[in-house]
């Protein structure tokens, strides 16, 4: 019974305090009651200079603001920069407001934004989102539409995803109720574009390939699903890239920037599919980054161009076409030079910079790679920026260079925070894990990794959940966990031949799986024949992987002289080791020197080659005790 009559007073509450504050109001002038009413409808907190052009009164304003404060229903808020007011209780604003007859609620809201846009004409951009709130009040839905669109611009390039991502369903809901479904085409293409960019940088890619597939069936194109349309669409985009390299003059058009706004859109959706069929089916990568280049060379997008050869030079580079991958990344240079989009610069340095990283020039790779980083800050493209930033770690962690990795690591997890870019975020933990890993500090790295591990999977970023879970892995293995390390690895498989990933994901799982192999077989020994079967499997398939990604040829090797030794061929186990230490050599990799030196010593009973392997990790900071017990890793 108690609890039903604390339950009524909270219901009738709001009515009473109605009833009071309207009381109140209705017992003043008609003058007073006319300035607070327009005052309400602008909101609690109200300028006096808008207040004052909406009333269209002058020296009597200035009295009844005086009078109103004296009664304790508003109150001086600022005098400066501009001065503003504000209603004492938020309940008396809504009070008055509500009071107010609708269809002169209306009026009031359109005189509202009138005059706003007049004394903020040369700030428009600034107060887009105020607009649209009194057009949409006022029921003039068109301008209410457009400035719906203008704030959700805005807070796009401020990557405040969460407001614009409701200023756009706004709109979307606005253009609905007025419209139905006789969308203007290119507004319509514009939300759905927007709308994926957010969801894409938010981590959710299935809701970004919503919208960019919507956006590609207003303009009449598709992304093939099935593996035989792919391959069918693959191979047309092909024959047109053929037609375009023999017939340049026939076939591509003068490259100039802008382009039409149609095509601009297209391109850019493109672009963002090229991302998101990345993370999410590879299947479907290299047709669309076919139709990047294709779309741009017949538009004549110079930064369309500049992207889409750059993207073409990546994936020819993940097929194993790296000579063929380089030419087009020269030509995504040549025309980025002749471009002022720096934006498609950056992407051009920073895959160029992946390029010369696969095969293995790495000091060209990172000063491309510090290229792009620069341009891709100047020109507010956080994407680039961290895929530049993350292979540039990628390359550190290989030559050594640890404490550099954890500063950059650690600012991209603060950038991330801070713009909402989660992949920023989780690239940087998976970085920073990396290098805490192979520092030693094994306590620290697995909660960084499993943090980023379960950002991944909640994102579907299958192609940096594997050199999560390998570096996870790793460190399971330093504790003796084979059991969950090996679980860990075949649910990466299982991701990797799900999404025909055939990034540098690949190299790090299978050198993973390959380890955790040779560890089994040494604890069951060489005469058990599945260990040696499962070791030999593992390694090759580490091998294989490295051939197209040189990062991976010293530490596939070393395994392979590993499992030589275990099998009671030494001559063969020289062979790889000296493989493994040339590679390393030629790249740069002094952590892997490092590291071969000590296996190669420890087997071979070797003082000088401990001794030398010793000295090279001890210089990159990497404590003794971890080499001697794990000198594989």
């Amino acid at each position: 019974m108690a609890v039903g009559t604390v339950r009524d007073r909270e219901i009738v509450l709001p009515d009473t305090v109605n009833g009071v504050i309207m009381a109140r109001v209705g017992r003043l002038d008609e003058r007073l009651r006319r300035v607070l009413g327009v005052a309400a409808v602008i909101g609690r907190t109200f300028l006096y200079r808008v207040l004052r052009a909406v009333t269209e009164e002058n020296a009597e304003l200035d009295e009844r603001l005086s009078k109103l404060a004296a009664m304790e229903i508003i109150e001086e808020l600022k005098s400066e920069p501009e001065l503003a007011y504000l209603f004492r209780h938020a309940l008396a604003q809504e009070a008055v407001y509500e009071s107010l007859l609708i269809e002169h609620r209306k009026n009031i809201h359109a005189r509202v934004a009138e005059c706003l846009e007049l004394l903020y004409a040369n700030r428009l951009r600034e107060i887009s989102s105020l607009l649209a709130f009194h057009y949409a009040r006022a029921e003039s839905w068109e301008r209410a539409l457009h400035f719906m669109l203008e704030a959700g611009e805005q807070s796009n390039r401020m990557a405040a995803d969460d407001e614009a991502l409701l200023h756009y369903e706004e709109a979307v809901t606005t253009y609905t109720r007025v419209f139905g479904d006789k969308w203007e085409k290119q507004q319509r293409a514009t939300i759905h574009l927007r709308l994926g960019e957010i969801h894409l940088r938010r981590g959710i890619p299935a809701e970004a390939l919503r919208h960019l597939t919507a956006v590609l069936a207003l303009y009449g194109e598709t992304i093939p699903k099935n593996r035989f349309a792919i391959r069918m669409a693959t191979l047309q985009e092909v024959l047109v890239q053929i037609l375009h390299r023999a017939l340049p003059r026939l076939m591509i058009r003068d490259l100039h920037d802008p382009v039409e706004p149609a095509q601009e859109i297209l391109l850019r959706t493109f672009e963002l599919l090229a991302w998101t069929t990345a993370m999410m089916d590879t299947r479907q990568l290299v047709v669309t980054v076919f139709k990047v280049l294709n779309r741009a060379e017949r538009f004549g997008s110079a930064g369309g161009v500049t992207k889409g050869s750059a993207a073409f030079s990546h994936g020819l580079d993940v097929l194993g076409f790296s000579r063929l991958g380089g030419a087009y990344a020269r030509r995504a240079i040549r025309v980025a030079e002749k471009t002022s989009n720096l934006s498609a610069k950056g992407i051009a340095w920073h895959l160029n910079g992946i390029h010369q990283f696969h095969v293995g020039r790495w000091d060209d790779a990172l000063a491309w790679f510090d290229k792009g980083r620069q341009l891709a800050e100047q020109s507010g493209d956080l994407s680039t920026w961290s895929n530049a930033s993350i292979f540039k770690c990628e390359l550190l962690s290989e030559t050594g260079a640890f404490e550099d990795v954890l500063a950059l690591s650690t600012e991209m997890i603060t950038r991330g925070r801070e713009s909402a870019y989660e992949p920023a975020h989780r690239w940087g933990l998976t970085a920073g894990g990396k290098a805490l890993r192979r520092l030693g500090r094994i306590h620290d790295c697995e909660p960084t990794l499993r943090e980023a591990a379960e950002l991944c999977l909640r994102t579907s970023d299958f192609i940096n959940l594997g050199p999560n879970q390998a570096e996870l892995a790793c460190s399971l293995i330093q504790r003796g966990r084979y059991d969950e390390a090996t679980e860990i690895l075949e649910e990466c498989d299982r991701a990797i031949t799900e999404h025909r990933i055939l990034a540098h994901t690949v190299v790090c799982v299978q050198t993973a799986r390959a380890l955790v192999a040779i560890s089994t077989l040494e604890l069951s020994g060489a005469q058990d024949r599945i260990a040696r079967r499962e070791a030999n499997r593992r390694c090759k398939r580490a091998y294989r992987a490295s051939r197209i990604f040189a990062v991976g040829s010293p530490s596939s090797m070393r395994l392979l002289g590993t499992l030589a030794w275990l099998e009671g061929r030494p001559r063969g186990a020289e062979y790889w080791w000296t493989g493994s230490l040339k590679a390393a050599e030629r790249l740069g990799a002094s952590y892997q020197s490092g590291l071969t030196l000590v296996e190669r010593g420890r087997r071979r009973k070797s003082a000088d080659d401990l001794q030398r392997g010793a000295s090279i990790l001890a210089s990159l900071g990497i404590r003794g005790q971890v080499v001697e017990r794990y000198p594989l890793l």
